[in-house]
């Protein structure tokens, strides 16, 4: 009797060894931002699920909240730009392939809601992949003219807003987004101006030097010989040894 219960209790560890999970990302995870300047819109960012056991987790269903929120002393304002409300385009390597019921989007400019479900006209569900997982959906974003810092991309917890669902179909939590009223990070952006490359100073440089040099040039060809010749004192020598220093 001993020994059943011993064996039940080892494989009952087994099982809870075995379940698998499946976590939710981004393209830009937290210290490797997405990078943009004021007044644009950025290049995309994939949102993504991996398999931490992949090929036991089956999806039936997804859905997240993501929000934009600025790091303590960045300025300005980052909104989602696309995908706007509606039914937007699956992303490449899509976890449904071409087997999903379509995405839904809702933007709010600083939140983003999407989800989608697996036909089930075609099966109970996909098997999420390991690394580098599939992607569920491609957004991108607008900085305002005066933003400049890093931006969070956070997953807003909780059944409503962010899980995911197998063929049973049962209510599954990502791994690092669990049950709750909180938010996590997955994901950043980072909004700089543009800093001149050390090689386009030089060339600045150059060019205002030629500038100079030229405008000197000019004026002196431009007076009349006579004057030229005429010409004495401490005004005329310094005009022409300012042109000389520049040619």
């Amino acid at each position: 009797m001993k020994k059943l219960i011993l064996s039940i209790a080892f494989l009952s560890l087994l099982a809870g060894g075995a379940r698998a999970g499946i976590i939710l990302g981004t393209s830009n995870p937290p210290g490797t931002p997405l990078l943009m300047s004021p007044g644009t819109t950025s290049g995309p960012m994939l949102v993504n699920v991996v398999s931490d056991n992949p090929p036991n987790d089956i999806m039936a269903a997804w859905n997240f909240q993501l929000e934009s929120i600025p790091d303590s002393g960045t300025s300005g304002t980052l909104t989602f730009q696309d995908p706007a409300t509606g039914t937007p385009p699956i992303p490449p390597n899509y976890v449904f392939g071409s087997n999903g019921i379509g995405i839904a989007a809702t933007n709010g400019g600083s939140t983003l809601s999407a989800n989608d479900f697996f036909d089930p006209n075609v099966g109970s569900g996909v098997s999420v992949p390991g690394s580098p997982g599939a992607n569920l959906l491609q957004m991108d974003f607008l900085a305002s003219l005066n933003a400049s810092g890093l931006f969070g991309v956070y997953a807003v917890e909780g059944a409503a807003t962010t899980q995911w669902s197998d063929p049973n179909p049962n209510t599954q939590f990502f791994t690092n987004v669990p049950d709750g009223t909180g938010l996590v990070r997955i994901g950043d952006v980072l909004v700089q101006n543009a800093v001149p490359e050390p090689s386009s100073l030089a060339l600045l440089g150059l060019a205002s030097a030629a500038l100079a040099g030229w405008q000197c040039w000019s004026r002196r060809k431009q007076a009349p010989e006579s004057v030229a010749r005429s010409a004495t004192g401490p005004q005329a020598r310094l005009h022409s040894a300012g042109c000389a220093k520049r040619g």
